[in-house]
């Protein structure tokens, strides 16, 4: 019963949620929690609900507030706060606020037990301890690990809801290894709208040896009790979008009895994915797995920056007419309008968008109304009667010149019913009935 293999995964974890505010500093107090009737704020019980509630949904069982871990937690928050987030899990003896150099020693300063396995989540710029709560779970996996570790049983948090400069201190505690009767699963199955994207903004990064900034959702597996498999040739964990193709994938079997799965890119928007783990732990003579599914959200319009962008240098012109923007969104500034047929250069594809060039501006139309640009062709015709030639397809337009009956012109262009000639060095539109393959006689 290898149970000292368990493991907690400790980190840090920078959400981009701007918070605004002022926290207080209060004086870390370093005298034992008196545990009964110790009292906890609405903040509290809030994330201690939310977080149940995502246990619940993975099929696991519920933790419980810990006086001493809560009091551990608080102490390390106001020392962060006044020293700085950079001292992340550690404290320096002599600085304002000391408590202990390590989460151990903090939770025995005030009198609380270590159990069998003590971890500590450090969140900042959380916004609210629900909202911090969901981006650990959903967007940050060794976090994710480690919060809904089925083992487990008691937690300490540190949140100010409202004040603070969104920061939270998590501590969590095993206090016996009893409670893993089965396997689990992160995305839970049958789960909608995961985010198909890990950005890679997790501290340590679990991307980090793999030569990658982001990848697709990464997935959690939690082995059933004390199973251990030591070879990886019996682990297997296999992950297939809706058309069955296996997504390309790396696969961290981790000593603890996890195992997550990393894609190698973004996952598709709006998809059904399907994941499959086998396993077989020959000293336990027992084989396990399981299949589940899972969809990823309907792409917003504003994920486009997620995509990746390819560079390109092409000429197109635009179906119809729009607006060039300062950048891919429709809420941006536009900068000029481009008409239909208007020619532009492509500079770089960006999902929907192309970021092009017209008329020395810079900016970014819809994919959509782009076409491949035709280099018109040239050919000589003649005017079968003296030729009116306009600015405009119109004849109500502008006359530009005249070309008399049987002068040859090079027709350049064809629009509907109209031709644009050229005529020594001036170019016009001009009835294209007006025009023959031959002269006159």
């Amino acid at each position: 019963m290898r149970k000292q293999m368990r493991t907690i995964m400790i980190g840090m974890l920078a959400i981009g949620v701007g918070v605004a505010g002022v926290l207080s500093s209060p004086v870390s107090e370093t005298a034992q929690v008196e545990a009964a009737g110790y009292s906890y704020s609405a903040d509290q019980l809030q994330a201690l609900a939310t977080l149940n509630e995502y246990r619940k949904e993975a099929g696991m069982n519920p933790v419980t507030l810990d006086p001493f871990l809560t009091k551990a937690a608080s102490n390390h928050y106001a020392y962060l706060n006044t020293n700085g987030h950079a001292y992340g899990h550690s404290e320096v003896k002599g600085h304002k606020g000391f408590t202990g150099v390590t989460h151990k020693d903090r939770v025995k300063a005030v009198g609380g037990s270590t159990g069998q396995l003590l971890g500590e989540n450090i969140v900042f710029q959380a916004g609210n301890s629900p909202n911090s709560i969901y981006q650990l779970v959903h967007n940050a996996p060794l976090h994710r690990e480690s919060l809904l570790n089925p083992d487990i049983q008691s937690v300490g948090f540190a949140v100010e809801k409202g004040n603070q400069k969104g920061m939270q201190v998590i501590v969590m505690r095993v206090d016996s290894y009893e409670q893993r009767d089965s396997d689990h699963v992160y995305p839970v199955p049958n789960m909608k709208n995961v985010n198909p994207l890990f950005a890679g903004n997790e501290i340590p990064n679990p991307l980090k040896g793999y030569g990658i900034d982001q990848s697709g959702h990464i997935l959690t597996y939690w082995m059933p009790g004390e199973i251990y498999i030591y070879d990886e040739k019996d682990f297997s964990f296999v992950l297939k979008d809706s058309t069955g193709n296996v997504v390309p994938a790396f696969v961290d079997f981790m000593y603890g009895g996890t195992a997550r799965l990393i894609p190698k890119k973004i996952l598709k928007f709006n998809e059904k994915y399907t994941a499959t783990v086998k396993w077989k732990a020959e000293e336990y003579k027992k084989t396990g797995g399981r299949t589940w599914s899972f969809t990823t959200m309907v792409r917003p319009p504003y994920l486009d920056y997620l995509e990746p962008s390819v560079k390109e240098s092409k000429d197109y012109t635009l179906i119809k007419g729009q607006p060039l923007y300062a950048d891919s969104s429709t809420q941006t500034t536009q900068l000029i309008q481009i008409p239909t047929n208007g020619k532009v250069r492509s500079i770089e594809k960006r999902s929907s968008w192309m970021k092009v060039t017209y008329k020395g501006k810079t900016g970014w139309v819809a994919v959509k109304n782009l076409k491949a640009y035709i280099a018109p062709k040239t050919e000589s015709k003649y005017a079968n009667k003296n030729m009116k030639a306009y600015t405009t397809r119109s004849s109500k337009g502008k006359v530009a010149f005249t070309v008399p009956k049987g002068k040859k012109v090079t027709r350049i262009a064809v629009n509907g019913s109209w031709s644009q000639v050229k005529y020594g060095s001036k170019t016009g539109w001009v009835a294209s009935r007006d025009l023959s393959s031959s002269a006159p006689k």
